[in-house]
């Protein structure tokens, strides 16, 4: 079956989805989305997103869309995570997967979720340099690459859900971790100083 012909490239689906589908399914069972997977689980038309990763997993065409609701594997996998999200009471679907309208309709890293309240929720593999250019920043890369490796590196401990350490002048809140690593947090940034007029 590993030569069956695949025009369409769906064995990307697969290999995407492999390694997390488990948690895919416990996060949508619970009714909140944290991982990154929305791409590769429900896929969507190719130009809708603006990332790499969007670009790499959108469907191009309606033959393809077809074909994935056609395939063995990936069709009754969708199903199931179309009716887990259909079994959630209470919470609409930018509760459940995050801002929509901002993952679609601005340039925001992936992994990135500016809240109201002017913090973000961020997942914990998101290069640091990526905030760093994106919202112009300065947290230290030198020791670590990721958001959870610098909370890590500085804490001296793998943190517990909930914890709240400041580094740096940003304010870090572990949201959710996986044995040992951490899956996403909340990273407040430094309050903007006052412009002084004074002079």
């Amino acid at each position: 079956m590993a030569d069956a012909p695949d025009p369409y490239r769906l064995q990307r689906f697969i290999d995407a989805q492999e390694p997390v589908f488990s948690r895919v399914l416990a996060e949508l069972a619970q009714g909140r989305k944290y991982g990154h997977w929305i791409w590769f689980i429900f896929p969507q038309m190719k130009g809708l997103g603006r990332s790499s990763t969007s670009e790499f997993f959108g469907v191009s065409s309606l033959g393809e869309a077809r074909a994935y609701l056609q395939h063995p594997l990936l069709a009754p996998r969708l199903i199931k995570c179309t009716e887990l999200v259909n079994a959630v009471e209470g919470r609409d679907a930018e509760e459940i997967f995050g801002d929509i309208a901002e993952e679609h309709d601005q340039h925001i890293p992936e992994g990135i979720r500016p809240q109201a309240d002017g913090s973000l929720n961020v997942d914990g593999w998101t290069p640091i340099r990526e905030l760093n250019r994106e919202f112009d920043w300065d947290l230290p890369d030198e020791e670590a690459t990721t958001i959870a490796g610098l909370v890590i590196h500085e804490a001296r401990v793998i943190p517990e859900v909930g914890q709240l350490f400041s580094f740096h002048g940003f304010k870090f809140e572990i949201l959710r971790r996986q044995r040992n690593q951490i899956m996403a947090l909340r990273l407040t940034p430094p309050k903007p100083e006052p412009d002084d007029d004074s002079g």
